[in-house]
């Protein structure tokens, strides 16, 4: 059994201050168009997903990760093993820290499609999600 997860990302990090007075100065962003992940901003998550006990267990490829596109897409596959279901997905994490501001993700929700603009079908159990976390926040 295994199921194709496809999320395609636009990041945009704001600054309160410039929302303030009225102007949108980007101090970070990444539209992730030139069909590799910029290293001097990004750092490709490879290993076991923290949180993953029993029986499923939860893993990060790089090799999940496609720019292909002009578009940041993460595949996620899942298989149903004699122990439990193992899940492998992609993540990419902030060279930057980031406190108290105003943060803007856009992103496409996980379906079945290969492509950025493409139809596809939601799975059922899929999420979606764009957060900011450190140090067990």
């Amino acid at each position: 059994m295994g199921s194709f997860a496809v999320f395609t990302w636009l990041l945009t990090v704001v600054p309160v201050g410039a929302l303030a007075q009225s102007k949108q100065v980007s101090t970070f962003s990444d539209t992730f168009g030139d069909g590799r992940l910029d290293t001097a901003k990004w750092i490709a998550s490879d290993g076991k997903a923290p949180g993953t006990r029993g029986h499923d267990v939860g893993f990060f490829s790089p090799n999940n990760l496609d720019l292909s596109q002009g578009v940041l897409c993460i595949k996620l596959t899942q298989t149903r093993e004699a122990t439990g279901i193992r899940s492998t997905g992609g993540e990419i994490r902030s060279k930057e820290k980031f406190g108290y501001g105003v943060y803007e993700f856009t992103m496409r929700m996980a379906s079945t499609s290969a492509t950025r603009d493409g139809p596809g079908s939601v799975v059922s159990g899929g999420v979606s999600a764009g957060f900011s976390y450190i140090h067990n926040s």
